[in-house]
């Protein structure tokens, strides 16, 4: 059932993340799922995302852009 809810407010929030770019490009970069801006996963069931290779790019680009 989590996941399902979990999957579900992903969608959400993604949809509500689609019409910013044109407001604001800079904020929308780096509105980023928890685990990629604390660099880890803080649930207890994991959706072991943080073990792909498509995290670790997630997460490298999400850190080159808060270093500039």
């Amino acid at each position: 059932m989590f996941k399902c809810e979990l999957n579900m407010l992903k969608s959400r929030a993604h949809g509500a993340k689609l019409p910013m770019p044109h407001m604001e490009a800079a904020l929308c970069e780096v509105c980023v799922p928890e685990c990629i801006y604390r660099g880890f996963c803080p649930e207890i069931k994991s959706c072991s995302w943080i073990k792909s290779e498509s995290y670790r790019l997630a997460l490298d680009k999400y850190r080159h852009l808060v270093e500039i």
